[in-house]
């Protein structure tokens, strides 16, 4: 009877078993807790060979008795169980090789605030030391259990730290379910560095009854109370930048996202654009997840290097920067290829020739980056040679524009470059930047070619600019750039605009095929121009407006100077009304070898071959004509 009844029994066990299987025969549900037991006092060596570790019950390290946790142990926390340290733990990992303290739902990808109770440090912890640990989903809200039982508070901290001062370095503390590290007692005075404690339900790191805290180096952000609750005074308080450039306080503790590459999911890898990379003590990464900035990899600070063809190409991961007093080379051949939309600011000095930026991502014509931005502080002796920019976007994507290459109060040589699809500008000179503007080409861009603004005064000659959106060379409040021996044609708008009392010099420069009109000057700028070749531009919407001059558009308010130019149109107007022409202006068919081929050199039979005031030849080869 009794060995029918254990057949019925495995019987239906069986079935049972068949019932809950998949078409591979893998059973189906959640996964069952596993991993070692581990519970009561513990002393000597948790061993990575017998981890996962599934904590049953409370541990405790009894006074004058040590624990050494090896790296790579994971200890998962079946219920609301404590570790208390009542003697020395060293809890040591590595970057490749986390301690980790969890609940058993997050090992199982399940976890959320307080699945466990908290990592104790107790008076006989002083010397306890975590480096490169994870605390997550500890700290259950806990109104019954005080610690310790006769004068302490609530067990609510991921990371509890009663009246002593372990060492706690580059640890990541998250998701706790109230303050991330809680530390009380007046002989407390723990030591926090490189640390980050991000989203836990209360405090990020919080001092009370008399406690106090060396906080160093951490990043504590998006936690739902306070930032630092009872911290010494100035913690949490920006007030400088760090090596990254970014804001901190006196003692480079910062509060920014993580940037972690599927937080949602537990998978805590930092992005590239990760404040937290090299923002630590050493330059080393904050918190316990690594971060590898490969050999030729260009984020965050990059002065003093010189990047070579020969380790080419460069991959630009996250904005990067050169700082005042430090140099950038770029090399001849050498190519730095953007990841994303990132830019590279320079406050100190940058030197390249021959190289080329673009996206990595080359092929795709809407990949684009920022640009290059050359502020006030950069060096006299920077310049850019003989380059190749392509895709770049701006970085300034609104009024007064930025562009592949901006450049802020400063005189750098762009000399020989070439530019293709600028989203917004190609060259964008701002507050009184007087750089060198030669030879380079541009081809497509957006708002404009060459912006310049805020009393900059560039000398721009020999570049070609063609097939725009906007305007061939903008000048606006107080601009007075020398534009001489250009060939702008093919843009959707104006050859040249001044505007807002920008008063340049423009001679000797080839000016058709634009949309509207040639040169157009309004809201009190006055102009000089001279020598020039302004033909063929408008279109049949412009044509048919009389007053619109698609020649020269000059406003009431200004007043240019206009001679010894061949305006030329065979539709529209050469004018806006009410200008008086002197009659030293032709208005006669340039004869252009191939104006459709993009051939704008002179037939030897041209009227403006001998149109200049000296008697020579006018236009952007009047000058030179070995360009």
């Amino acid at each position: 009877m009794k060995s029918r009844a254990i057949l019925w029994l495995m019987l239906i066990a069986a079935v049972l078993y068949m019932g809950c299987t998949t078409e591979d025969d893998k059973p189906t549900g959640p996964d069952l807790p596993s991993g070692t037991p581990l519970a009561g006092e513990k002393t000597g060596v948790l061993e990575a060979e017998y981890s996962p570790y599934l904590v049953t019950g409370d541990i405790v390290v009894p006074e004058g008795q040590s624990l050494t946790i090896e790296p790579g142990v994971e200890l998962r926390f079946d219920g609301l169980h404590k570790f208390l340290v009542q003697g020395h733990l060293e809890a040591i990992g590595t970057a490749e090789n986390n301690i980790v303290f969890t609940s058993v739902q997050g090992a199982a990808g399940n976890g959320d605030y307080g699945q466990w109770r908290a990592l104790v440090l107790d008076t006989g912890a002083d010397t306890a030391r975590l480096e490169y640990c994870l605390v997550q989903y500890g700290a259950a809200w806990d109104s019954t259990e005080r610690y310790p039982e006769e004068e302490g508070l609530w067990l609510n901290g991921g990371i509890f730290i009663w009246n002593c001062s372990p060492v706690i370095r580059n640890s990541t503390v998250i998701l706790n379910g109230y303050n991330g590290i809680f530390i009380l007692g007046a002989q407390s005075n723990p030591t926090l560095i490189n640390n980050c404690v991000y989203d836990n339900d209360g405090d990020g790191v919080r001092c009370e009854l008399g406690a106090t805290a060396n906080i160093w180096y951490n990043c504590v952000k998006e936690n739902n109370s306070q930032q630092y609750a009872g911290a010494p005074s100035g913690i949490g308080v920006k007030s400088r930048l760090n090596a990254n450039g970014d804001s901190c306080d006196f003692h480079y503790n910062i509060s920014l996202d993580p940037k972690y590459a599927d937080y949602v999911n537990q998978d805590y890898t930092l992005g590239s654009c990760s404040a937290l990379i090299q923002a630590g003590q050493d330059a080393v990464t904050i918190g316990s997840i690594p971060y590898y900035v490969g050999a030729t990899e260009l984020r965050g600070p990059i002065g003093g290097r010189t990047l070579t063809a020969a380790a080419s190409p460069w991959y630009v991961s996250c904005n990067a920067f050169v700082d005042e007093g430090e140099t950038l080379v770029v090399q001849p051949g050498a190519q730095v290829l953007f990841q994303g939309v990132y830019d590279l600011k320079v406050f100190g000095t940058l030197q390249a020739e021959g190289a080329t930026f673009m996206h990595e991502d080359s092929l795709n014509e809407q990949a684009f980056w920022l640009g290059i931005l050359l502020t006030n502080t950069s060096g006299s002796d920077s310049y850019l040679r003989d380059c190749h920019f392509r895709n770049a976007s701006s970085i300034l994507d609104s009024e007064p524009f930025g562009g592949a290459v901006t450049v802020q109060g400063v005189s750098p040589d762009l000399t020989g470059n070439t530019f293709h699809n600028s989203l917004y500008a190609a060259i964008s000179c701002q507050n009184a930047a007087q750089p060198l503007i030669r030879d380079n080409v541009i081809d497509g861009f957006g708002p404009m070619a060459i912006n310049c603004v805020n009393n900059s005064h560039p000398q721009i000659d020999h570049n070609v600019i063609r097939n725009g959106i906007g305007y061939g060379i903008q000048c606006l409040f107080n601009s007075r750039p020398v534009i001489e021996t250009n060939l702008i044609y093919a843009t959707g708008m104006v050859g040249i605009r001044c505007a807002v009392e920008s008063s340049p010099v423009i001679r000797y420069n080839t000016l058709v095929q634009h949309e509207y009109s040639g040169i157009v000057c309004t809201d009190q700028s006055n102009p000089s121009i001279r020598n020039n070749i302004v033909a063929f531009n408008g279109s049949p919407s412009t044509w048919s407006v009389n007053s619109h001059g698609n020649g020269i558009s000059i406003a009431v308010s200004s007043v240019p100077q206009i001679y010894y130019n061949d305006v030329y149109q065979s539709s529209g107007s050469l004018f806006s009304s009410g200008l008086t022409v002197d009659p030293s202006n032709l208005s006669s068919d340039p004869l252009f070898v191939d104006a459709e081929a993009g051939n704008f050199h002179l037939q030897s039979s041209s009227p403006c071959k001998t149109a200049s005031e000296t008697g020579g030849e006018i236009g952007a080869y009047g000058l030179d004509s070995n360009w």
